[in-house]
């Protein structure tokens, strides 16, 4: 199977001309789904080593397996960095749009980028004439290089069609079981996913972490109005209940915002919470 598209790198434009050599029913390799089916080991043996360089179907197994290994390796190193980038630098959440290849993450201190480079010096490319008659420049992973680096090479020449297709944004790694999956249709632009991403077995359990984390997003709201409160009845030397002082202020502005107001109870059991923000805000004052 061979496609063809475009990538943009530095001041080029190269014409890739991939020739990923199998294919899985009607599946294409170079979509999402088909990337996350390689990512979490879901291909035949023989289909990973020829996708990781290992053409002829008699060659032994050890090889085809050491190659299959190298690539799989390879791919997930280059696919969870550049993951890894949107999470890392996004403002809020995780924005798939916002992924790159020239960002260095705590894990991964070397940008992509430079990988890529290595990777165009090493495959250069050569001009060819296209079907429409356009001169475009066309490269391969050499096949003079050692098994192993021919089949990493052979990942970082798949990860870079990931980066060209318009689909990438919809591949990504589950935060509830770790497996890749790509997600029925493009994310928003602009739009960051919050509370993490999950594929569609793990959707009851990032529906149950978004209510958890709203939830502990309120309370560290409500925390926040008790320790003002404290400081206000501090500051203004009242008399009688801190506890009750507390409730009526942190209620006024439960109210305002038409949530349930709540009881001396709830100061008791966030008392550590409270005396540790008021603790904070007068350091910081």
């Amino acid at each position: 199977m061979i496609t063809r598209s475009r990538f943009y790198f530095g001041l080029e434009r190269w014409t890739v001309r991939v020739l990923v050599g199998v294919s899985q029913g009607e599946r294409e390799w170079l979509l999402p789904e088909g990337i996350a089916d390689i990512l979490n080991s879901r291909v035949r043996k023989d289909s990973l080593g020829q996708l990781a360089g290992i053409v002829p179907s008699n060659a032994p197994k050890e090889i085809k397996a050491q190659a299959g290994l190298e690539f799989l390796t390879a791919l997930r190193q280059l696919v969870d960095q550049w993951l890894a980038t949107s999470r890392e630098y996004g403002r809020e959440g995780d924005d798939p749009w916002e992924r790159s290849v020239w960002l260095a993450t705590v894990n991964h201190p070397t940008p992509i980028a430079d990988a890529l480079q290595e990777f165009f010096r090493r495959n250069p490319p050569v001009p060819t004439i296209s079907d429409d008659s356009r001169i475009e420049k066309v490269f391969e992973p050499l096949s003079r290089l050692s098994v192993l680096d021919r089949a990493r090479d052979r990942a970082t020449y798949l990860f870079i069609e990931l980066l060209n297709s318009p689909a990438r944004a919809r591949l990504s790694c589950c935060d509830g079981c770790s497996k890749y999956f790509a997600s029925d249709r493009l994310p928003k632009r602009a739009t960051p996913i919050q509370h993490g991403r999950f594929c569609a077995n793990c959707k009851n359990t990032g529906g149950a972490r978004r209510v958890e984390d709203r939830r502990s997003q309120r309370t560290a709201e409500m925390v926040g109005w008790a320790a003002d409160a404290r400081l206000r009845w501090e500051s203004a030397a009242r008399q009688g209940s801190v506890e009750k002082w507390m409730v009526e202020q942190v209620n006024i502005q439960i109210r305002r915002r038409r949530g349930n107001h709540i009881a001396k109870n709830w100061v008791t059991k966030h008392r550590g919470e409270i005396e540790a923000e008021v603790e904070r805000r007068k350091g910081n004052a």
